[in-house]
């Protein structure tokens, strides 16, 4: 008798642990559920998924904040280098960037346009994953930026979305 209760317990168990087997399939389910939550969360702030992503990696990065004049200054920092053929010699300390994004046509299309909006500086910067930055201008001086913001507003920000204009510092070493 005491054998059996044993062989019952331990049956009981085994078709229990085998209920709570997960499977691919219980897996899928479940990040289709959550990805549709994500996107009617998401679906009325006009951004697509890469740039949702960069904006969410760059709200993760310590924000610093500068008083420059009666204008507040808001950066974070991110190691890039500047991408071929550029109209500026090196990437400033400090970049005015309009729009980000993970394809470089993408990115060149929106260089264009800054040029042709009277941003002649306008340069594109990349960093290792790789995302490509299209920047309105930049400076090593801080004191600079706010003109260059006004400007980017004035002219209607050409290509931005939201969390953008950003204000971008180098963290390469000077």
């Amino acid at each position: 008798m005491k054998s059996l209760k044993a062989f019952a317990i331990i049956a009981l168990a085994l078709v229990g642990f085998a209920s709570c087997k997960t499977t691919e399939a219980n897996y899928r389910a479940a990040y289709e559920a959550t990805r549709a939550t994500q996107a009617a969360a998401d679906s009325d702030d006009g951004l697509d998924e890469n740039t949702r992503r960069l904006l969410a990696k760059n709200s993760r990065q310590k924000q610093v904040t500068h008083i420059v004049g009666s204008d507040t200054i808001q950066y974070v920092t991110i190691f890039g280098r500047l991408y071929e053929n550029q109209s500026v010699e090196r990437l400033p300390q400090f970049s005015v960037v309009s729009n980000a994004f993970s394809q470089i046509f993408n990115a060149q299309a929106l260089c264009k346009r800054l040029k042709e909006a009277g941003f002649e500086n306008a340069y594109i910067f990349y960093t290792a994953t790789p995302d490509y930055y299209v920047a309105a201008g930049g400076s090593d001086d801080l004191s600079d930026i706010p003109a260059i913001i006004k400007a980017l507003d004035k002219a209607g920000n050409p290509g931005s979305r939201k969390g953008f204009p950003a204000v971008i510092k180098s963290g390469i070493k000077r």
